[in-house]
């Protein structure tokens, strides 16, 4: 049995907003094309006497690490890390843009978008996925149907 079905009603569109004082520039001109992106570049500066790590070097010593606690929770876990950063990600979002009831800066936008790709790669690496390769492969499909 089933119970009553409710029919959502579509959400208005946000009105644009000026972005607040601080808003940090635009993103960064985006690579002219999939080629161009290296996932390999080091995600954490070198500092001196300590070598630059990727962000997948990184995403595996964490996943490395997880695996080695005891009931460290496994791939089901960090799939509902991954949506929980996501929701961060919304909130901090929802926060900046006037659009919560506590004010937020766009630098939490940030951490948080942070988090969500920190979480994403060593979610890859607990599912052995080689995530620098399938966004590589997706960056090249957009590319393939003219959206880059």
């Amino acid at each position: 049995m089933t119970g009553p079905q409710r029919v959502q009603q579509p959400l208005e569109p946000a009105q644009p907003r000026e972005a607040p004082r601080g808003t940090p520039p635009l993103p960064r001109e985006a690579p002219s094309s999939p080629g161009d992106w290296t996932p390999s570049t080091p995600a954490v500066e070198a500092s001196p006497g300590r070598a630059a790590l990727s962000l997948s070097a990184v995403a595996r010593v964490i996943a490395d690490r997880l695996r080695e606690r005891p009931g460290g929770g496994g791939l089901d876990v960090q799939m509902l890390c991954l949506a929980e950063e996501a929701g961060e990600a919304i909130q901090a979002y929802r926060r900046a843009t006037g659009r919560a009831r506590q004010p937020g800066g766009w630098d939490a936008v940030a951490a948080e978008l942070a988090d969500v790709v920190i979480v994403a790669y060593v979610t890859a690496d607990l599912a052995d996925i080689d995530l620098d390769a399938g966004i590589a492969d997706k960056l090249a499909a957009i590319e393939a149907r003219g959206g880059i």
